[in-house]
């Protein structure tokens, strides 16, 4: 097959740049199937209260390229628990935001989403290090202003 005379970086480019379907990708051929083994396949992980925080590291890290979607659900700041860079899509889901800044960091963030916001008044993002402009969308929140510094 064609793809098994092209390097790695180059399937790596096409697997993860271009909208592939990861577990369809796999079966194409050995060669896909040892770099999704490698650097992940999963497009979206949920980390809640009953999730091992080392699982949770394991499967983040593992699956940096591949992952789409990052879901906190009833953490207490959230941002804080995330130990790489942050995916494409992120949600905060009933999670109470404490006092202190959501810092992303450089990362592929476009989309911030919150969803159930505990009692806090005021949501605080800190914008200085994130070069794509984020699209905030925040549900059922119950915060009185979200404060954006940059």
């Amino acid at each position: 097959m064609i793809f098994s005379k092209l390097c790695d970086d180059i399937i790596t480019q096409i697997i993860y740049n271009y909208g592939v379907n990861l577990a369809t990708a796999r079966l194409v051929c050995s060669k896909w199937r040892d770099i999704t083994d490698t650097y992940g396949f999963i497009d979206d992980i949920t980390f809640g209260l009953n999730t091992s925080f080392t699982t949770f590291i394991a499967m983040n890290t593992k699956n940096l390229l591949s992952l789409k979607t990052l879901t906190m659900d009833s953490i207490d700041d959230p941002a804080l628990w995330i130990p790489t860079r942050w995916p494409h899509t992120t949600i905060f889901n009933n999670c109470s935001m404490g006092s202190s800044y959501i810092n992303p960091p450089p990362s592929k963030t476009e989309i911030l989403r919150i969803n159930d916001h505990g009692s806090t008044s005021t949501i605080k993002i800190y914008n200085d290090v994130i070069f794509i402009p984020i699209k905030l969308y925040y549900f059922d929140c119950r915060c009185k202003k979200i404060f954006l510094k940059s």
